[in-house]
């Protein structure tokens, strides 16, 4: 059952960190997010409570791309899209393909943040944002979630 809630944790990560709410840099708006990033931590909080919080160990990576394409690898999901510098600084990215079809489609805007060799990409979302997903067993969800992901860069192959 423990194996089962983690890989459920993880399939979750990978929708939220796929394209929900919020991108901003600390620099210019693409060039410090290109390159290969390998997810280090997981925080969701739901109406101001912890609710999930784990270290990956899994080799999940995450890529951004000089193209405007970007892709998830979390054994055993992927999905990848688009993204694009908003005029505020924001990156808005796209889903066009993912282990979850539900997924395919949506649009959403993460802040992120990269100092050093560190991405941290934040989604927050509001009581409209959280009817993407399934209702609690009791049928209400949360009024509000913020989702913290920490990912490590990876050295470029020479």
């Amino acid at each position: 059952m423990s194996m089962m809630k983690s890989r459920l944790g993880k399939a979750f990560a990978t929708l939220l960190l796929s394209g929900l709410p919020l991108f901003c840099l600390a620099e210019s708006p693409v060039d410090p997010l290109i390159g290969i990033w390998r997810h280090a931590n997981f925080v969701q909080i739901a109406d101001g409570l912890v609710v999930r919080k784990y270290e990956f160990t899994d080799g999940s990576i995450l890529e951004y791309r000089t193209d405007g394409t970007w892709r998830s690898n979390e054994p055993p999901h992927q999905s990848s899209g688009t993204y694009r510098p908003m005029s505020d600084g924001r990156i808005e990215s796209t889903i066009t393909a993912s282990d979850f079809p539900n997924q395919i489609g949506y649009t959403s805007r993460k802040l992120a943040t990269v100092r050093d060799q560190t991405l941290t990409l934040v989604t927050e979302y509001d009581e409209e944002a959280m009817k993407v997903f399934a209702a609690r067993p009791d049928g209400t969800r949360p009024k509000s979630m913020t989702v913290t992901s920490t990912f490590r860069k990876i050295p470029a192959s020479k």
